[in-house]
């Protein structure tokens, strides 16, 4: 019977308890409903200045993406709510008798926490919204040499621009020879696009085709620009229909540069045009039929220099000086003549040329030119002569082997980008760069060959990764027929249809004693099984061969003397036991062999000095590892599977140089007694060699001064330091030294002086108790005089409660260039911050605050001017973004006027629905340097600086912002509107 009652009991409490909390919820929303109808409409007051911030213009342009577009819907939903219900309760109000009042009080209370409940969701989300939620940016900057001055070339231009502009034209073909400037003037085109008066498409999308682009490709460059992820096994239809309906959202251009043969777009992903407002396509081919098979509207042929271009393009590369010299000049009309108006032919004979100032030199030249040449039936003979010229005058360059270092270049596809990190473990293992250089030596040499090479107009920046190199696809076409010839090589690069190699190839090899040999790029699955001999051959790249699963043993043992094996990017599960027959093996890259698990033993490969296994399958490192004393480069960042490096296996890399073992399973441990752990931090005190190092360490480390010390001796390093050592998503780079720190809980005690004290870049990322690691790293008393760069980012920040009385008397960061806050709370003002750890800004180049929902003004200028009159003369950039409470800028509480930031180039204000001002009346900055005034979303800036207003502008001031935002300014004289209304565009 007791049982019984308690189990009763406790029925009859939990329903009273689930039956009570609502009533009482109700109750009390019943006598607060004044107060809950004030303080919504408050919040219906923000949202509608939230919503503001994605005003039209801004969404035409952005085209906000599905999450955002449905929170707009949201809002005009409760919008309407809300005004039905204030007409509602006002009609019931009027029309209620005394009695009744408390029974609609209670309904009213009712209504008013349900949308109240939305309001404060909505609102939540939107502070929420990062940036990269709805914002591409429409238009990728492409690096590559202007056609401003050149007046056929501008033509073109304006005249392209013009059947952009022309609704009835969809698809635009521009076709002309190999080398004439197709897709330097496309390149003019994108970047034109970048001006807000051009301003005509959501989003530009350039793709490079090349003459063996395959759908894939195109595909993923698409999604890439969208940042959409193909998923790996997702369908032809499903990637089809994904890539459409995210172009629908947006008016886009594509361009596809380089197009050999028609492409279906439909396949593609591509939507029709003809129902689109504003969409379009440009394609670049060397063949008018290509275009008609594309069915373009209009096509536009890129012709030749007129004479005048002509010598105008080639005075400008060799020089005036020369151009103009009396005696050479007859000689080099006629070299430009031998060019016949082609700009590549012309760019790089001028080049080629710029030093020559002997009238010998440029007769010897013009001969070369008018004598006839081997016939490529790739490469046009007006191009060929020119550019095989070109490269017959890089023998006579001091030391350097750039001829070879050219032609290996032309061993990848067309379009290629190579990294400099890879050319320099290339280069070392052919012996085209110094062994006896140390790491930075042999980056500092393979950057002067590479700079040779841009100077000859051989080489250009990458356009997806300006930091990398490739070649434009005419002069790699001339490359491979001298290589073909001269130095024996086979290429067969970048050819999607090829699926295995022919034993044919291997004999040619060994017949013609070839010694590189390039199958990049290509869809090999299988290679021969048999043994032919290849006794020369040095390198064999089979990189970016996703379908290749195994090499045979037999096929190794015909490359006795490789010095180069790259089969990086290939789905190969093993390497076969042959392998250990490579002593000459130098270089042997494995990235991205995600199938990749083990390794035959290394013992024989005595000679390797370069191996990356990153992003591999790999659990655990081969037999023989230890033994590889002449090693000096090892990557095995992002091997997953890898868990722990058996002690002795680094430290016995006596020649080690460059380490990295990033974004594995575990971080680096501080002690030998760290099990979980790739690796002890106490093996790499043994590398005595080693100049660039990147690690993850598990947890804040206790050193001692030998670990001081040694992280002295690092050139370059990269360390993320979190809780587990485990920090994928944070990127890092080794060409610097910079420190992370991620998702750790500070107590105050921790030795991280000895990380930050040779540091140029800090992060802290997800970090708690950060103001206490300040406060230690004030009471340390010594400035981080190395450091440039600091980000602090998702953190709070509780400077007011810790906030000491006086400024510390030094700088903490008396060098500081950069600094990014992004989504911190508890700072109100940079200032708070800036008082607390000393700082002066003496340094300071830039300033970006993003996500800051507490900040109500950037800066307090007289509080930075401080003792030594310190006025921020060096801050040339300001970008500050989804501020929500942000009222001010910056302000000045002194009664005396301040002039800061004399060198302000840059002011970028997005969405601060708060802004009222940019500064007040005493802040008399003269706004002399500034150029770019960027103003979205902030409504209530109804009034720009005295500043502004009355200095003569620069005429490369430009400033930008939505037509209802300059039509709404309130000026002290209408005079400055007129002058400065010149400078004004009209974003959308």
């Amino acid at each position: 019977m007791e049982v019984v009652a308690a189990i009763v009991g406790s029925v009859l409490t939990e329903s009273f308890r689930f039956l009570h909390e609502p009533i009482t919820s109700r109750i009390k929303n019943q006598f607060k409903v004044q107060s809950n109808r004030k303080n919504l409409e408050e919040k219906m007051n923000l949202l509608s200045k939230l919503e503001q911030s994605l005003d039209l213009d801004e969404r035409l342009r952005y085209s906000p993406r599905t999450q955002v577009q449905d929170w707009l819907k949201r809002v005009e939903e409760l919008k309407n709510e809300f005004d039905l219900f204030q007409a509602g309760a006002e009609k019931k109000m009027n029309n209620t008798s005394f009695g009744c009042l408390r029974c609609l009080d209670f309904k009213l209370g009712n209504n008013l926490a349900r949308l109240m409940l939305k309001a404060n969701k909505l609102v939540g989300e939107r502070e929420a919204f990062d940036s990269s939620i709805y914002r591409l940016e429409p238009v990728e900057h492409i690096p590559g040499p202007s056609v401003v001055g050149q007046w056929t070339a501008s033509r073109n231009l304006e005249g392209i621009m013009k059947l952009l502009r022309d609704d009835s034209v969809k698809r635009i073909g521009v076709w002309g020879m190999g080398g004439v400037g197709k897709t330097t003037l496309i390149r003019n085109l994108n970047n034109k696009l970048e001006s807000p008066g051009d301003m005509l498409f959501g989003i530009v999308i350039w793709v490079v085709v090349s003459q063996h682009g395959s759908l894939k490709t195109i595909q993923s460059r698409i999604a890439e620009r969208l940042e959409m992820q193909i998923g790996i096994g997702e369908s032809d239809e499903r990637i089809v229909s994904r890539l459409c309906s995210r172009l629908r959202e947006r008016c886009f251009l594509i361009i596809l540069d380089d197009v050999w043969d028609a492409i279906d777009l439909d396949k593609v992903g591509i939507p029709r045009l003809e129902g689109l407002t504003g969409s379009k396509v440009i394609l670049t081919s060397r063949s008018l039929e290509v275009c008609n098979e594309m069915e373009t509207d209009h096509n536009f042929e890129v012709c030749c220099l007129r004479d005048n271009e002509a010598w105008d393009l080639f005075s400008e590369k060799v020089g005036e000086e020369v151009a103009n010299d009396d005696e050479i000049k007859p000689h080099a009309e006629k070299v430009v003549k031998e060019c016949h108006g082609l700009p590549l032919a012309i760019t790089i004979v001028g080049a080629s040329m710029s030093k020559k100032r002997r009238v010998s030199q440029w007769q010897d030249a013009l001969g070369y030119l008018q004598r006839s040449m081997p016939l490529n039936p790739k490469v046009e003979d007006k191009v060929f002569k020119p550019l095989k010229l070109s490269y017959d005058y890089l023998e006579s360059m001091e030391d350097e082997p750039l001829k070879s270092c050219f032609l290996f270049l032309c061993l990848f596809p067309e379009d290629y980008e190579v990294p400099l990190q890879r050319l320099v473990q290339y280069w070392l293992a052919e012996g085209l760069l110094d062994e006896r250089k140390n790491y930075e030596e042999l980056h500092n040499r393979c950057d002067t060959i590479v700079e040779k090479l841009k100077a000859f107009c051989l080489l250009e920046c990458g356009i997806i990764d300006p930091s990398h190199v490739r070649m434009h696809d005419v002069v790699r076409d001339v490359g491979i027929w001298i290589e073909t010839h001269e130095c024996k090589s086979i290429v067969r690069a970048g050819e999607c249809e090829l699926t295995e190699i022919s034993l044919e190839v291997l004999e040619n090899c060994s017949n013609r004693g070839v010694k590189r040999v390039s199958f990049v790029g290509n869809d090999i699955e299988t290679l021969p099984s048999c043994e032919v001999q290849c006794p020369e051959t040095s390198t064999l790249l089979l990189l970016d061969n996703l379908h290749l699963r195994e090499m045979p043993s037999s096929f190794l043992l015909g490359f006795p003397t490789l010095r180069i094996l790259d089969l990086s990017e290939s789905m190969i599960k093993s390497l076969p036991q042959s392998l250990a027959n490579l002593a000459q093996l130098r270089t042997l890259v494995l990235k991205r062999c995600y199938q990749l698990t083990e390794l035959p033993p290394f013992e024989a490969l005595g000679r390797l000095q370069v191996l990356d296994c990153s992003y591999s399958g790999l659990t655990e490192l081969p037999q023989g590892f230890e033994k590889l004393t002449n090693l000096r480069q090892l990557d095995i960042s992002c091997t997953h599977k890898l868990q722990r490096i058996p002690t002795g296996k680094i430290s016995n890399l006596c020649s080690l140089e460059y380490l990295n073992v990033m974004g594995n399973a575990t971080g680096c441990g501080m002690s030998r007694e760290s099990e979980n752990s790739i690796i002890d931090f106490e093996e790499l005190l043994c590398l005595q060699e080693l100049m660039a190092l990147c690690i993850d360490i598990a947890g804040i480390p206790r050193v001692t001064a030998v670990h001081v010390n040694w992280l002295k001796s690092i050139n370059f390093f990269a360390v993320r330091v979190s809780p587990d050592g485990r920090n994928p998503k944070i990127p890092a780079t080794v060409n610097s030294k910079e420190v992370h720190f991620c998702g750790l809980h500070f107590a105050g005690d921790e030795s991280v002086a000895w990380l930050l004290a040779n540091t140029f870049s800090c992060s802290i990322i997800k970090c708690k108790g950060v103001e206490l690691m300040l406060s230690a790293l004030v009471r340390n008393n010594a400035p981080f005089s190395h450091l440039k760069r600091l980000t602090m980012s998702t953190c709070h920040i509780s400077v007011v409660k810790t906030l000491p009385m006086r400024r510390p008397k030094f700088d903490l960061l008396p060098n500081l260039e950069a600094l990014y806050f992004y989504k911190l709370t508890g700072v109100g003002s940079v200032s708070d911050l800036s008082h607390f750890l000393g700082l002066r800004f003496t340094k300071l180049k830039r300033l970006d605050v993003v996500y800051c929902n507490q900040l109500e003004c950037l800066l307090a200028v007289d509080d930075i001017e401080g003792e030594e009159n310190n006025c921020v003369e060096k801050l040339e950039q300001i970008n500050i973004k989804h501020c929500f409470r942000l009222r001010q800028v910056f302000k000045n509480t002194s009664s005396s006027c301040c002039k800061p930031f004399p060198n302000l180039r840059s002011l970028e204000l997005e969405t601060l629905p708060e802004l009222v001002q940019i500064c007040n009346a005493n802040v008399c900055s003269p706004w002399e340097s500034l150029t770019l005034l960027d103003v979205r979303g902030c409504n209530r800036l109804r009034k720009l600086p005295v500043g502004i207003q009355s200095a003569r502008p620069r005429s490369t001031l430009l400033i930008r912002g939505v037509n209802g935002w300059w039509n709404d300014l309130e000026w002290d004289r209408p005079e400055s509107k007129v002058r400065l209304g010149s400078h004004f565009t009209p974003l959308g």
